[in-house]
């Protein structure tokens, strides 16, 4: 009996499903863990990071079992204004932070206006 490759998005999707599991396993190897009775900080990350693991590899193991679709061309446009969202958000955050604040000064309590902006 041959594997034969029948799903080839559920391996790429089992694939992406691994690294990003590699990837926060890696980083939360500078926490400690602990045991399950006296958790760590990095008890969590190591947990899920195993749990997603387990998950990619089923997921890519059953691309050999379950006939699925093929990859399709990736739209490129979406990806890049999704990613460029999140950088420009993480490169704006501080400067965000300063102009609801701003707001807040200006419109709640120095014209008065009457509306919620949270618990202030």
């Amino acid at each position: 009996m041959t594997l034969r490759l029948r799903a080839p998005r559920d391996l790429a999707a089992g694939l992406v499903f691994m690294a990003f599991a590699t990837a926060f396993w890696l980083g939360a190897q500078d926490y400690e863990a602990g045991s399950a009775a006296r958790m760590g900080p990095g008890y969590l990350p190591l947990l899920l990071s195993g749990i997603l693991f387990l998950f990619g590899l089923v997921c890519a193991a059953r691309a050999f079992v379950v006939t699925g679709d093929a990859i399709g061309r990736i739209p490129l446009k979406p990806v890049a204004v999704v990613a460029g969202a999140v950088i420009l958000f993480a490169v704006l955050l501080n400067t965000a932070a300063i102009l609801t604040a701003f707001g807040w000064a200006v419109f709640i309590r120095g014209l008065g206006i009457q509306f919620p902006a949270g618990p202030f």
